[in-house]
């Protein structure tokens, strides 16, 4: 049995999760994951998700059978020989998001770094390269906090906190080739799968969760164009954060959708919302982080690289 730190909880396992940073010393859990070996594999007719009520989640992929129940349980079933990491994708993936449904935690579909200006969160529908910024963010210096998923406390006043979250990098091979990594040293994010996976180094945890100080929605800049970032207010940032949430019909299908837009509202009005769009070249992403260095710098409503 292991202990991990994620969103505002402590989690016991019982399987390894290395993607997770250790919890402190004298920790005590208020959510278990407990793992079973059944005779079979899930069959296609499991696989549509099911809730038996708000805090009643289930469903179960091609690795792995997984229920959600009352914020703090977590049953994963596989077959005696399973992809243990494709497992633990789906179980930090859907899973920990019925999780953090459940227990009334916002997350963002986003990556995040802290650095210069604080800590920037950098959201965009999946593959539209926010692990390769923030590996290459991580190599320039900044300290990697998310790869794909940004659980935040929202407090009653002051700007939304960033909460300890999954810290492994889901990569595509010409990414891992673009920072000088040897892919050979890398194991696929599940049995198959194209895409590679690569823990961040893990600092020893903030004493508190630090604010988070802006949102960069990423986008593709035209045929030619250069980097550029514009600041969006009012609905549109709304409807942005909205849409940028973590599997938000896990939200609507428990029948929180008030609280969903709740979140939204607060984290887009708590927080600079900024739209980033960039060449779609590794080639010239140096480009891209020149202008996000400048911008952290002195976030102007407007920038062009």
């Amino acid at each position: 049995m292991g202990l991990h730190r994620w969103a505002d909880c402590t989690i016991r396992s019982g399987l390894p999760l290395p993607e997770l940073a250790p919890a402190p010393a004298g920790a005590i859990p208020d959510v278990e994951v407990v793992l079973r070996t059944v005779p079979t594999a899930p069959t296609a007719a499991e696989m549509r998700p099911v809730w038996s009520g708000p805090d009643d989640f289930a469903f179960a992929t091609q690795v792995a059978r997984y229920r959600v129940r009352d914020g703090r349980h977590v049953v994963v079933e596989v077959p005696p020989e399973p992809d243990m990491a494709g497992v633990r994708l789906f179980l930090l993936g859907s899973a920990f998001a019925a999780l953090a449904v459940q227990r009334g935690v916002f997350q963002l579909h986003a990556g995040a770094v802290d650095g210069p200006g604080g800590v920037a969160a950098f959201a965009a529908d999946s593959g539209h390269g926010k692990s390769t910024l923030i590996a290459h963010l991580g190599e320039r210096g900044h300290t990697i906090l998310s790869d794909d998923t940004l659980p935040l406390q929202i407090p009653p006043d002051g700007p939304p906190l960033v909460l300890d979250t999954v810290r492994r990098l889901k990569l595509l091979p010409d990414a891992v080739a673009a920072l000088g990594v040897d892919r050979t040293a890398l194991a696929p994010v599940m049995a198959g799968h194209h895409k590679l996976a690569f823990l961040a180094d893990r600092d020893a945890p903030p004493a508190a969760p630090p604010p988070l100080a802006a949102l960069y929605l990423l986008g593709r800049a035209e045929p030619g164009a250069g980097p550029s970032i514009r600041r969006l207010r009012g609905v549109p940032a709304v409807e942005a954060v909205r849409r940028h949430a973590y599997r938000p019909r896990l939200a609507v299908a428990s029948g929180r959708q008030r609280a969903l837009a709740a979140a939204a509202l607060a984290v887009a009005t708590g927080v600079p919302v900024f739209r980033l769009l960039r060449p779609w070249d590794l080639a010239r992403i140096d480009d891209t982080l020149a202008l996000i260095a400048r911008h952290r710098a002195d976030p102007v409503d407007e920038l062009h690289g």
